[in-house]
């Protein structure tokens, strides 16, 4: 797995470009305090652009600030930052394959492939805190509410590399499949001195049941650990959602996934009924429709958690209607942290959204091979609207 490099920018005193992205950290973090002190560090900066309510705020006079509040047009961070990239791009393709394309911040947008094979876009959805940064906002809020603010930005100011090895570290365990109970992250010594007993700071924040320190880990139950993705994950929701019910996107056959959220760190699967099992399914979920026994509620994995899916591979699943006069079905899309979910209830699943398609059977009404004699049948050749889904 390739990581992302974060927008990390260091600037010597005269604000002459040094490094840029885990060069810019790493850099950051073996100097002495003094040199420190004389440089301008600006961590994943082009998140500091937005407000409280995800609001690009980016102009002429936007200031950024750096690690300890010094300030500098971001009119400038940006130019510097262009201008590394520009050069890192000439020496690895050469000048003349230059084509610098500038995107605002953290937009989606939504492309359309014309008759005439050029692109055009047709839907551009405002910014919004659904970035993987936000997910370490909440570890850091974690932090500050177990040793307090004023420590943790203290540990930032006098270890700020060891402040930067932490939020790294949490970058790789935000990024792993996680397959057990408890996630583990490595906390450093320095902030172990600085801090109170932070036993005790859990004890009265009431985490003893999520979190515990052993020596120098950080063990938090899988189940809190989901907890900081929660408000990025809904907010995502959110946006699809109003993202689908566009004019603009109608007609939309495929959805694309591209950044760090679009791996398969869950089991993603839908709602449906099948087949009762006597001894395999419990008498609780037992349904009886049109005399036929049906095990309610059963979790269908699309994709497993941790599968590799390849750019551009399709993934396609059928199903048929339990009704014969069935015009509509309706499927809910879930996410569980469990590999193998059985049911969508199962403690870890989640559901994401509704997914509702209409059937073009002839006459409002199914063909006759679609029969309860037919456990599985290719409803996608009575749909309008066939889905799939890419990454």
């Amino acid at each position: 797995m390739s990581e992302k490099t974060p927008t990390t920018l260091l600037l010597d005193k005269n604000k002459k470009f040094v490094s840029f992205g885990y060069a810019a950290e790493n850099d950051y973090s073996s100097m002495t305090e003094e040199k420190r002190k004389e440089h301008y560090y600006f961590r994943r900066f082009k998140m500091t652009l937005y407000d409280k309510d995800g609001k690009l705020k980016l102009s002429r006079n936007t200031i950024l600030k750096d690690l300890r509040d010094k300030e500098m047009p971001a009119i400038e961070g940006f130019a510097r930052s262009i201008e590394y990239l520009k050069d890192e791009f000439v020496k690895k393709f050469g000048e003349r394959n230059l084509k610098l394309s500038i995107l605002p911040l953290n937009e989606n947008v939504t492309w359309e492939v014309r008759d005439d094979g050029k692109i055009q876009e047709v839907n551009r959805a405002q910014d919004g805190d659904w970035s993987g940064i936000y997910v370490d906002e909440e570890f850091k809020r974690m932090l500050e509410d177990i040793v307090s603010k004023p420590i943790i930005e203290a540990f930032c100011m006098k270890y700020t590399g060891d402040y930067i090895a932490l939020f790294r570290f949490f970058e790789k365990k935000k990024r792993q499949t996680q397959a057990g109970k408890i996630v583990r992250v490595h906390v450093p010594p320095t902030l172990l001195e600085i801090a109170d007993n932070i036993v005790k700071c859990i004890a009265d924040h009431g985490l003893n049941d999520e979190i515990e320190l052993k020596r120098d880990k950080l063990q938090i139950k899988v189940r809190k650990f989901e907890e900081f993705f929660n408000k990025v994950l809904d907010e995502i929701v959110v946006k699809v959602e109003e993202m689908l019910v566009s004019d603009t996107v109608e007609g939309t056959k495929v959805i694309i996934m591209v950044g760090g959220f679009s791996e398969f760190k869950y089991t993603y699967g839908v709602d449906t009924y099948t087949r009762f099992i006597k001894d395999k399914h419990p008498e609780s979920r037992k349904k009886l429709i049109n005399g036929i026994e049906y095990c309610a509620d059963k979790f269908d994995i699309v994709v497993n958690k941790g599968k590799l899916v390849h750019c551009n591979e399709e993934i396609n699943k059928t199903y048929s209607p339990i009704y014969e006069d069935q015009t509509s079905v309706k499927f809910g899309v879930f996410a569980s942290n469990a590999i193998e979910p059985q049911y969508n209830d199962d403690e870890g699943c989640k559901e994401m959204f509704l997914c509702r398609t209409q059937l073009g059977a002839p006459e409002g009404k199914l063909r006759q091979s679609l029969s309860s004699e037919q456990p599985r049948s290719l409803l996608k050749a009575w749909t309008k609207r066939p889905m799939s889904l890419w990454t």
